[in-house]
């Protein structure tokens, strides 16, 4: 065996070395929040769907269900998915009351329904494991990826440890594959994988309606790189061309949403926004009137970092427009969709603009990229230990 093929052994079993070690700390932080909270639901593995009473009558909770009454009566989005994962194609939308816009993202609970039905385990606790596995996958593959593009894969580690996708696994929520489909559908455009891209976006777009950002941000892309490097007579023509498989992703979506209106006799209101960035304001003032001192400073620091990240996003689009740093923005302006708890709301939706601005700092060498993300990852373990978070 020659000295180079040696070396290149050597180096390739590091590198795998680095990958299994960040997925290795990524499975301990999750397995010690799930098996946390499934502690303090003494079991009980529908804790985690967060059940409310003003819904209960149309979701149907199983027997025996922690069902939230009180502050929390309303419960969380899991309980509208655990039913729409009983029956995805033929989900009994009207027990929907007035959210079956959540019937949009179907990707998440369809997975769980197959995974339920292969194994054989309860929807309750399949509607945990997907989320586990896809936040291991996300893990690994970013951690791969990494590794071939000449970063370490410790930055993996980084992207795993974003608190949305804990706090999206604790509470059966569609955003870590909504991210995973999103990260990888871009990151296969941008190397000219458009089928690929087009693919995992048909995903996306199945798994949460916020992220037709990407579409748009891949339409503009597009536009914007034909315009200057193929300039003249026709240059609309080609860009037609070759923007064409972005358009299979956006007409299944809009074919869901049109067989979902006509189910519904156009009841599928989408998710009501505010005005843009006011969603800082209100969970700013919400942060300050949390029950603990401690949630309240981490609440506080993670809109800092926030804010960081939203100015970054728009720094990144200025210098190099590109289909990611596009959709960075736009999922900024996403920020604006909701108000809701400062902490479980904010640290999810987030989740994508984070993820982008990592892959963006990496690819550029943006140090400022970095250091956000790092800080944002360095929240989750301390968010373990915030009296009043885990169950």
């Amino acid at each position: 065996m020659s000295a180079s093929s040696s070396n290149g052994s050597a180096t390739g079993s590091r590198g795998a070395a680095k990958v299994l070690g960040a997925v290795a700390v990524v499975v301990a932080v999750l397995v010690y929040a799930v098996l946390k909270d499934l502690s303090g639901y003494h079991g009980n593995w529908t804790g985690f769907i967060h059940f409310g009473v003003d819904f209960a009558a149309g979701t149907h909770p199983p027997h025996g269900a922690i069902v939230l009454h009180g502050a929390n009566a309303d419960g969380d989005d899991g309980q509208f998915y655990y039913l729409i994962a009983q029956d995805p194609l033929h989900a009994r939308l009207a027990g929907l009351s007035g959210q079956t816009f959540r019937a949009l993202r179907i990707g998440y609970p369809l997975l769980v329904s197959l995974a339920s039905s292969i194994s054989g385990v309860s929807v309750p606790v399949a509607m945990v494991v997907v989320n586990f596995v896809i936040v291991l996958v996300v893990t690994a593959g970013f951690a791969w990826y990494a590794l071939r593009q000449g970063w370490s894969p410790w930055w993996a580690l980084v992207l795993g440890l974003l608190p949305g996708f804990l706090t999206a696994t604790l509470h059966d929520l569609t955003d870590p594959l909504s991210v995973a489909l999103v990260l990888a559908g871009l990151i296969a455009w941008t190397h000219q994988r458009r089928w690929l891209a087009a693919t995992l976006l048909i995903g996306a777009v199945l798994t949460r309606e916020a992220d037709v950002v990407a579409l748009v941000a891949v339409f503009l892309d597009q536009l914007l790189m034909s315009r200057r490097s193929e300039g003249g007579p026709g240059w609309i023509r080609r860009f037609l061309l070759k923007i064409g498989p972005i358009l299979l992703p956006a007409a299944v979506f809009l074919g869901w949403l049109t067989y979902l209106v006509l189910r519904t006799r156009g009841m599928v209101p989408l998710a009501s926004s505010t005005f843009p960035f006011h969603t800082f304001v209100d969970d700013a003032d919400s942060a300050l009137g949390l029950a603990h001192s401690g949630q309240t400073y981490w609440a506080l620091t993670y809109e800092a970092i926030m804010v960081a990240a939203v100015m970054l996003a728009f720094w990144c689009a200025v210098r190099r427009p590109d289909a990611l740093s596009i959709a960075a923005v736009g999922f900024v302006m996403a920020l604006s969709i909701g108000s809701f708890a400062p902490i479980w709301s904010d640290a999810r939706d987030s989740l994508p603009v984070l993820s982008l601005l990592l892959v963006l700092g990496l690819r550029d060498r943006r140090r400022l990229n970095l250091a956000v993300c790092v800080a944002a990852a360095l929240m989750t373990p301390v968010l373990l230990v915030l009296p009043g978070v885990l169950a």
